[in-house]
């Protein structure tokens, strides 16, 4: 889960935020709480 989650926000120029990257984990049949993608985007040093 964590490495869709970064593998979407770097396929997307890093410009993606917390909403858009639920968008697209919601199209690829994954659901993640919010509480859940920004802390792997912080920890990922991706924000």
């Amino acid at each position: 889960m964590e490495q869709a989650i970064i593998r979407i926000f770097e396929e997307n120029q890093r410009v993606y935020g917390a909403k858009m990257i639920q968008a697209k984990l919601h199209e690829e049949g994954l659901k993640v709480s919010r509480k859940r993608r920004k802390p792997v985007l912080y920890r990922s040093s991706a924000v």
